[in-house]
């Protein structure tokens, strides 16, 4: 009988470092390797492979005499080796599960990291999709984001990750690989700045679902508040719009839910290298989407803190611009007062001086120029009166149309005297409207006396009326007159601004702040064929 074990026993384990070295016991021997190549000692051989050595079970076969207490000993000790044994593998396996376990906690610290960095909504979303795609624990090939709009009524596409074929991925994994930069300094490069996003960004800015349509994988993941593993997308109800948009049938659904707040979802697939998504990858997927969805919510609750800050600021500047315009109203009030009693004095003994001197007097024209300027100033006191006794209007029902008929008819001498023709086209039916009845016709004549300065040899003055969306009336007032000058036209309703010679400048501003009191707005725009068009928007009710 030969002393090698491996010879006398048909021992199949051919990988045992000592058959191929010529020795004769595997088993026995201390700082011997095991079959994996390993230098183990006694107690760890014996429970690793030596329980499976053929020559091993028969040396104890041997040993046991034959006594039934000898053959349960051994029996016994078989067992325990097979015990320990498994034990041993499953220590491996939770070891294992355990440095898996500790690597995503790692993974998910760098994003929770990189997501407290910054507040803004797209990095936000970059920071989410690079940490689907670009981490150590998940490694998906493409990563899409999908939000609910600020109707809350669709799902549309916002934002995506992912290369475009094998050679755009291999190329894009092999500087990742090769990269020094942490997780963080990769996710906190802007999303616009990186390449190769292009073609799954148009991917998902087509989808567009509607939240009511609760037959979608996507909204019923919302509603449900439950994640789905799509194994074939044609199999599945509701995902094939998905898969014909993204072309691939595998691929997980995770909701965005916050603070009990529905967000959107995040999708992901491995559409490059068709690797099944595994239950263990959805699990840390639904960890990871819980982290971004309270950092989406933390970053529309900042952009509506900024927002209601610029309201605030803007509600702070007006009220002190209101303050301003009121000391200033109250100043220009008391000085127009104060003038305007020796300026009519003046004015009428002036008047009296021409009317007493025969026409040949030699100061009749200096007497003249006086009078005139007398009455110019007289018109720029009463309108700057006007507008610093500015008053919230006081709204009544009135027919639009009526009102600007009784305007045109009272300025109908002027206009034909000018020979201007008036072509009036009322096509809104509902022309009943809230307005002022003083404050409005003082815009309409204000337009209208500036279109007859306009067209001092004659010309045409439209008037229409139409509906507009969402619930207004629009009135366009136009003339063939000689214009304004472009650089002009934006200045038009700032106060003391004109291009008439002996014009205020206060008409138009004047008109401009009836109209906004009136919850309108009113825009001037030049005409192609010359001149100038005006057009109202007042809100029906």
């Amino acid at each position: 009988m030969s002393t090698k074990c491996w010879e006398d026993r048909n021992c199949q384990q051919k990988e045992c470092p000592v058959r191929r070295r010529g020795g004769k016991h595997c088993w026995l021997s201390e700082s011997r390797p095991g079959f994996d190549g390993q230098y183990l000692s006694l107690r760890n051989r014996l429970y690793r492979h030596c329980r499976e050595c053929k020559h091993f079970r028969d040396i104890i076969e041997r040993g046991t005499g034959r006594r039934a207490d000898d053959h349960l000993m051994s029996d016994t000790l078989l067992k325990l080796l097979e015990e320990m044994g498994s034990f041993h593998d499953e220590m491996v396996r939770s070891n294992q599960a355990l440095t898996e376990n500790i690597q995503n906690l790692a993974m998910l610290n760098e994003v929770t990291k990189a997501l407290q960095a910054t507040l803004d909504m797209e990095q936000i979303l970059h920071i989410i999709l690079t940490g689907v795609t670009a981490a150590e624990a998940l490694r998906l090939n493409r990563a899409f984001l999908l939000m609910l709009d600020d109707s809350r009524k669709t799902l549309v596409g916002a934002m995506a990750v992912g290369p475009t074929g094998p050679d755009e991925a291999a190329k894009i994994w092999d500087e990742l690989k090769n990269s020094p930069a942490s997780f963080k300094e990769l996710a906190m490069r802007p999303h616009h700045e990186i390449d190769g996003n292009e073609y799954v960004n148009r991917l998902v800015r087509a989808i567009k679902v509607p939240v009511d349509d609760c037959d979608n994988v996507a909204i019923r993941a919302i509603n449900q508040r439950k994640s789905f593993l799509v194994i074939d997308a044609y199999a599945t109800p509701g995902a094939q719009t998905f898969a014909a948009v993204l072309r691939v049938s595998n691929f997980v659904i995770v909701p965005l839910i916050a603070e009990n707040e529905p967000l959107g979802v995040l999708m992901a697939d491995n559409s490059i290298t068709r690797e099944p998504i595994l239950q263990g990858d959805l699990t840390l997927l639904e960890i990871f989407a819980g982290q971004a969805a309270s950092a989406i919510r933390n970053a529309r609750l900042y952009k509506q803190l900024q927002m209601k800050m610029n309201e605030l600021r803007e509600s702070q500047d007006r009220l002190i611009k209101a303050e301003k315009m009121a000391s200033i109203g109250e100043i220009a009030t008391t000085l127009a007062h104060e003038m305007r009693t020796p300026l009519v004095s003046i004015g009428g003994f002036i008047n009296s001086m021409i009317k007493q001197q025969p026409d040949s007097h030699p100061f009749e024209k200096q007497l003249r120029i006086i009078s005139s300027e007398i009455e110019r100033l007289e018109a720029v006191l009463s309108e700057t009166l006007e507008m610093a006794r500015f008053k919230e209007p006081e709204l009544v029902q009135a027919d639009i149309n009526v009102i600007l008929d009784d305007c045109l008819k009272l300025l109908l001498p002027e206009f034909n005297e000018k020979k201007i023709k008036i072509e009036a086209l009322y096509n809104c039916p509902e022309h009943q409207v809230w307005l002022d009845k003083l404050q409005l016709p003082q815009v309409f004549f204000n337009i209208f006396k500036n279109a007859i300065h306009a067209m001092p040899s004659g010309g045409l003055l439209q008037i229409e009326t139409r509906r507009t969306e969402p619930n207004n009336i629009e009135i366009m007032i136009s003339d063939t007159g000689i214009g304004i000058p472009g650089d002009h036209l934006d200045r038009i309703f700032e106060p003391r601004f004109t291009t008439k010679n002996g014009g205020s400048g206060i008409g138009l501003a004047v008109s401009k702040k009836i109209i906004t009191s009136h919850r309108g707005k009113i825009i001037a725009e030049p005409r192609l064929e010359g001149g100038i068009a005006f057009t109202i928007s007042i809100p029906l009710i």
